[in-house]
């Protein structure tokens, strides 16, 4: 790895971590949160994206529910809530990733896991034509940050196997990366972790980059299938 990036993506994780420790909680907060966004998860995404909090819906009548961090392409439409603009009703064609920020995973894998019931239900149903970096699948991929986590790659690819997991990582006591990217599973160690976490995002924010779907299908009624 370069050592300029090297270093600075040292001093992120360095931030990250002082920030989740002076919170003294086992729960994220929110300052811990928006410093997680703001100093790891949008730099890894194209000028025309953001994350949000809400919940997405698709064109088949599903719904989420309230999720964490909601990776979405600004070309898509999502909806506001009346009183607070920052937590969006956010359609699933418009999502490239969702992102669920933990501080101890291991007490915490069930919420992870409930997360993903509710995120892999909802399916992406593009213009074929309009997708012109490979294929996407209809399923919404999901990532987990941790601030403490297990400290062996092997238990991490052993999680990245379980249904609808698509990236870990863990910040402490060692950082590590276990996730699909390019069609592989990928692990890394060290400031690699984050770089390949930054990586396995960007990748999927370009697969829908220029990606279109019928936005009228969700005023029509429900999509049979």
């Amino acid at each position: 790895m370069h050592s300029v990036l090297y270093s600075r993506l040292q001093a992120i994780r360095q931030a990250l971590v002082a920030a989740h420790q002076d919170g003294g909680s086992s729960a994220v907060s929110g300052y811990v949160r928006e410093q997680t966004i703001r100093q790891l998860i949008l730099p890894s995404l194209p000028v025309k994206y953001r994350s949000t909090t809400g919940q997405i819906i698709d064109q088949y009548g599903e719904k989420t529910g309230q999720l964490d961090v909601i990776v979405e392409n600004g070309a898509f439409p999502s909806i506001a809530a009346p009183s607070i603009a920052d937590v969006r009703l956010v359609l699933a064609e418009g999502v490239s990733s969702v992102i669920e920020i933990k501080s101890t995973l291991p007490s915490q894998w069930d919420q992870v896991l409930s997360t993903r019931d509710k995120v892999y239900t909802i399916r992406r149903r593009y213009r074929i034509e309009s997708i012109t970096r490979g294929q996407v699948p209809e399923q919404i991929p999901l990532f987990v940050i941790a601030y403490q986590g297990w400290n062996q790659l092997e238990t991490l690819r052993s999680k990245i196997g379980e249904k609808g997991i698509d990236g870990i990582l863990v910040l402490q006591p060692l950082p590590l990366f276990a996730g699909r990217l390019y069609d592989n599973v990928c692990t890394a160690t060290e400031e690699n972790a984050l770089w390949a976490f930054i990586c396995a995002l960007h990748f999927l924010a370009t697969q829908i980059l220029d990606a279109t779907c019928d936005l009228f299908a969700y005023g029509r009624g429900i999509t049979e299938h």
